[in-house]
C-alpha cells in the first residue's frame, strides 16, 4: 500500500492545476473495501470544486491505466479546521495565527509568529501575568500544531 500512496502523492501534485492549492497527504486504508482520501490545502482555503475536480481526474487517470486491482473508493477533501498541520506550506500559510502545540511534556498555546527550515517560532505566555515570550521550536520536537479557532 505504501507503493499506493507514493504514486497517488505523485499523482495529485501533477494534477492539482490551481496554484493556490497544495496537496498535505495521502492516507491509504486497507480493509473490506479500500479507502484512498486525498487531503488538499490552499492558500486562500479549499472549494468544494476543487476537491470534486481533482478526485475525477485522480479517479480518471486510475482507471484509465487501471492501475489499482481491488475495489476502492477514492475521497478527496481539504484540511480541516481541527487538523494538525503538516506540511512546510501549512505553517507559513497561518504565521499569525494561534495555534496549540503538543509536545511529548504538555501544551503551548500561542502565537505562530515565524517559520523556516523547520523551525516554528512562537510568542505566548507562561502564566497569566506573565510577560509574552517569545519559543523556537524544531518540529521533531513537536507531536502537532493546530490552529485555535477564534470566535470573536
Amino acid at each position: 500500500m505504501e507503493a499506493i500512496k507514493e504514486h497517488i502523492e505523485s499523482l495529485a501534485k501533477e494534477l492539482i492545476d490551481n496554484e493556490s492549492l497544495f496537496l498535505v497527504d495521502v492516507v491509504v486504508a486497507t480493509g473490506k473495501t479500500n479507502k484512498i482520501t486525498v487531503i488538499l490545502d490552499g492558500d486562500e482555503g479549499v472549494a468544494i470544486e476543487d476537491c470534486s475536480s481533482l478526485g475525477r481526474k485522480i479517479g480518471h487517470s486510475l482507471e484509465e491505466r487501471e492501475e489499482i486491482d481491488e475495489p476502492y473508493i477514492l475521497e478527496v477533501t481539504s484540511a480541516g479546521v481541527d487538523s494538525p498541520l503538516l506540511t512546510d506550506r501549512q505553517f507559513i500559510k497561518n504565521i499569525g495565527r494561534d495555534v496549540k502545540v503538543k509536545k511529548a511534556d504538555g501544551n503551548i498555546i500561542g502565537k505562530l509568529i515565524g517559520y523556516k527550515d523547520s523551525q516554528i517560532e512562537l510568542e505566548y505566555r507562561p502564566g497569566k501575568k506573565s510577560p509574552v515570550t517569545k519559543m523556537s521550536l524544531n518540529r521533531s520536537e513537536i507531536e502537532s500544531v493546530v490552529v485555535q479557532i477564534s470566535f470573536k
